[in-house]
């Protein structure tokens, strides 16, 4: 990508650098020369190897760089990099049998490579405060949330690099802020500069540096701005988002080896069985395996003794530890948290697309997660976790965005139910958060997935695939609550999950200043269907026989189903409370979240039961288990050559997939106990979206974070919102008769949360600007300063015209404004740019009628806006015309 610099910039980066006024001699060009990127901007990856790893991938996956990116981006790169290195993909056997060189690293995905070099605590599940970062010049102990400065490459465009030829190139760079250090080097002029720290600050009128170049022909060529973007984006919520079934490194299998789930191998763990009452899980039917193959008897891992050569005794400690050594590997083992979930692929796919962009990810969701137990409150880890519960996922992250202690008291209504239970009642939670001058920076955009769990989505799941209760009951002692309940108990807590919602809505507004307009909420993927469109349950054992008692019914799915069709249009009623045919809910007009929801036809005919249509029987054996029998080969493929990640028609796990997968088994009863292999397949992820699933989840989830980048204004406080104030808070002045509107940085006499009477701007709108402690109307002139500087604006009146048009007129309310300069121009997509004294243009267009500031229905016709030139002159970030989002996402 190349820079493009106007004569203007250029002069005031000559001002701005006193090196560049000992230049003054030379000839200045104004082509687009330079060229710069941000050095393993993906700042989640310790190293800059791991993102090299996606950069080199990404070219290819993207084809021709002069056209339009693709729109399945994400996804073709995810295949890049997973599909097996082997000649022949037709199946695992064959596969294995033609494998190339990085066929064994590839099996394993990705995430595997990357796992060792994060800037994430696995084994206490936190992010660190300090990250230390390594680049090609060295290593950087850095913030993790708020970055002081980014590495940069700099070097020359090709066209003029063919021009100077083999040279020396004399490059000086000089920090923008006031006093910044000039720094000076000479170079090969087809050696890349590297500036191992260039600042950043959320001001980015101060933030990056002054770039110039002295040709050896004696031409200069500059960058004035050099500012990277940094993005902050937080996920939350559950297992959908999580990444759950997709472990950062997957079990592997033997070749030869097999595992007895047989309790007789060991009296005493026979005995522990026997306590437990597994007799329910005796098949009562037939066994749907073949003649001569015992449904106990399963793929084992491949150990550590096998490598070696060695046979450890199957009661020895020795196996049980080489056992819990060959555990699948996540990122966050407490939440099943991998690199695979999607809010991972949107922050690399938004570093991948733009160089001049670096992406702070912190992703919290964590299986199981619901909005009571998982966002406010604490939760119960997954096996194998250090820790013994998860702290709730917004205390984690007022943890890291703190700058000092929390001293801002809330306090939530949240209806509360045992699992299973149908008796409801409201609990009081209380939440302490800081201050909003006590946040390290604002959150650019939440990614969120959450609402499953409240209504029992995985009950749900196990109630289609078994046939009562008691199957499973000794699991469900284990786990300590119910785990399948039928679509009648589901809709009583879904009746409920209003009320949540609008908890969370608060929270995430309160505690963290996140204007609703900026949570993406992902709607969860139809898994119902097979390859036909039909819902699934036509071969009731189809990805199930990893235990004869797990079978689809078609008619208990068809009760979910419908259930989950009045859940969708439930949330949609919940995010926007004035679509069709919507009840009166706790949200009222709706939480304001941007719920997204296009890309679920693409799972229309790829769910948990779906063949490819292209080979259909061949696909549904390779569904199966693999078994040996009588010492023969496995069938219909080898444990050994599985692969986790490769490309499939279904987009979601099976049982028999998560088992061989991620196998998860319970230190709660025997390691050979007939309960683990069910277990194992329950609680390994089934019924949740594969990696590739995920990879064409982030595809649809990054279109809509671009949108809201493109829109500018990122780094911004909480919007205006309609809502009641935080605890403790005092009551707001009031403006006086005739009193003209104030323009200022901070509410004098206004606590957090309040209505903000000193500034009336957003009231045109029908909603009351809000104090947030570090600006009013959140930190309006300072994001605008920051993000394009004193040099010039589009005219306030032209934005807020388009407020009272597309949100007033909404309510048939008529607006009429004076307004000089042109207006937005319909097809043409930007705005027109004007001078305009910012101050006065407010107090111009917002003053009220007699009629109150709340009345929209008419002004005043004053004096068209004069044009003077301000010094509190601003730029307005670019509009896109026809954008269908609400006002509120037009005007902060």
């Amino acid at each position: 990508m190349r820079v493009r610099s106007s004569l203007p910039a250029i002069l005031a980066a000559a001002f701005l650098a006193p090196v560049f006024l000992a230049l003054a001699g030379a000839t200045v060009c104004m082509a687009a020369d330079l060229v710069w990127q941000v050095e393993s901007p993906f700042r989640f990856f310790r190293k800059s190897a791991s993102f090299d790893m996606y950069a080199q991938a990404y070219p290819a996956a993207r084809g021709d760089g002069t056209r339009a990116l693709p729109a399945d981006i994400v996804w073709r790169t995810e295949r890049k990099l997973n599909d097996p290195d082997c000649r022949d993909p037709s199946t695992p056997d064959r596969c294995l049998a033609t494998a190339r060189s990085r066929y064994d690293s590839q099996r394993l995905g990705w995430a595997a490579e990357t796992l060792d070099a994060v800037c994430y605590d696995s084994s206490n599940g936190r992010y660190p405060a300090k990250c230390d970062r390594r680049y090609s010049w060295g290593t950087a102990k850095e913030d993790y949330v708020l970055p002081e400065a980014h590495t940069v490459a700099v070097k020359l465009a090709k066209e003029r690099l063919a021009e100077v030829g083999q040279g020396s190139c004399q490059w000086s760079w000089t920090a923008r802020k006031a006093g910044g250090k000039t720094e000076n080097r000479t170079l090969p002029c087809a050696v890349t500069l590297v500036i191992p720290r260039v600042p950043f600050a959320l001001d980015r009128s101060v933030s990056g540096v002054s770039v110039q170049v002295k040709l050896p022909d004696g031409r200069i060529l500059a960058e004035p701005r050099l500012a990277v973007e940094d993005l902050f984006i937080v996920a939350m919520g559950d297992s959908f988002a999580s990444g759950e079934s997709n472990p950062d490194r997957p079990v592997t299998f033997s070749a030869s080896r097999q595992m007895v789930y047989d309790p007789s191998l060991n009296r005493e763990e026979e005995y522990s069985s026997r306590g437990l009452g597994l007799k329910s899980l005796v098949p009562a039917q037939p066994s749907l395996l073949p003649k001569g193959y015992d449904h106990k008897v399963l793929p084992r891992r491949s150990l550590e003794d096998e490598q070696s050569g060695h046979y450890y005794p199957l009661t020895s400690s020795d196996f049980r530890n080489a056992f819990d050594k060959s555990r699948a590997r996540w990122l966050s083992p407490d939440c099943h948290r991998s690199q695979y979930g999607y809010p991972f692929r949107v922050g690399l796919q938004l570093a991948l697309e733009n160089p001049h962009r670096s992406v702070t990810l912190v992703s919290l969701a964590c299986t199981g997660a619901e909005v009571t137990e998982g966002l406010f409150l604490e939760k119960k880890a997954r096996e194998g976790a250090l820790n013994p519960v998860v702290l709730s996922q917004f205390d984690q992250l007022a943890d890291l965005i703190c700058n000092g202690p929390r001293t801002l008291h809330a306090t939530y209504q949240l209806p509360t139910y045992a699992s299973g239970s149908t008796n409801v009642h409201v609990r009081k939670v209380s939440k302490i958060w800081c201050a909003p001058n006590m946040r390290k920076r604002p959150i650019d955009t939440v990614l969120l997935s959450i609402g499953g769990n409240d209504v029992g989505f995985s009950a749900l799941m196990v109630y289609t695939m078994t046939e009562n209760a008691g199957d499973l009951a000794p699991i469900a002692s284990l786990v300590g609550h119910q785990i399948r309940f039928s679509p009648d108990v589901a809709r009583v807590y879904m009746d409920r999950l209003p009320e949540r919602m609008k908890a969370t809505r608060d929270a995430l507004r309160e505690g963290f200043g996140v204007a609703p307009n900026r949570v993406l909420q992902t709607a969860y993927e139809p898994i119902q269907f097979d390859e036909n469109g039909v819902i699934c349950g036509a071969d009731p054992g189809l990805g199930m026989d990893v235990h004869p008692k797990l079978l689809l019914s078609r008619q208990r799915m068809q009760e979910t189903v419908g259930f989950l069709q009045d859940f969708f249009a439930r949330m949609v009623c919940i995010n926007n409370g004035r679509a069709a045919n919507c009840p009166a809910l706790a949200t009222g007009a709706g939480t304001g979240f941007q719920l997204i929801t296009d890309h679920q036809p693409a799972f229309a005919r790829r769910g948990i039961c779906a063949r490819d249509p292209k080979n259909p029987r061949a696909d549904g054996e390779l569904m199966a288990i693999p078994r040996s029998s009588g010492g023969e080969e496995f069938v219909p493929y080898s444990p050994a050559a599985f692969l986790p990640y490769q490309r499939r028609w279904r987009l979601f796990r099976t049982p028999n997939d998560a088992f061989m997968t991620a196998n998860v088994h319970s230190s709660g009863f025997s390691l050979f106990d007939v309960l683990q292999p069910v277990y194992a397949a329950m609680y390994s992820g089934a019924v949740h979206p594969t990696a590739e699933a995920h990879a064409i989840v982030a595809d649809h989830v990054v279109a809509h974070v671009r949108r809201l980048v493109d829109r500018g204004d990122m780094n911004r406080a909480v919007a205006p919102f309609e809502g009641r104030p935080a605890s403790g808070e005092t009551a707001a002045p009031s403006l006086k008769g005739g009193q003209k509107p104030e323009l200022r940085e901070h509410c004098a006499g206004c606590a957090v949360g309040r209505p903000c009477a000193a500034f009336t701007l957003p009231s045109l709108c029908g909603r009351p600007p809000f104090c947030t402690g570090t600006g009013i109307v959140p930190g309006v002139l300072r994001s605008l300063r920051d993000r394009h500087g004193p040099s010039g604006c589009v005219c306030a009146a032209q934005r807020t015209l388009q407020c009272l048009r597309r949100s007033c007129a909404r309510r048939k309310r008529a607006a009429r404004l004076p307004l000089t300069g042109s207006h937005l121009r319909p097809g043409k997509g930007v705005a027109t740019t004007v001078d305009c004294d910012f101050p006065q243009a407010l107090a111009q267009l917002h003053r009220p009628s007699s009629a109150g500031p709340r009345d929209t229905r008419r002004f005043r016709h004053g004096n068209p806006v004069k044009i003077p030139a301000a010094r509190d002159s601003l730029r307005m970030s670019r509009w896109t015309a026809g954008d269908k989002r609400p006002s509120q996402e037009l005007w902060p």
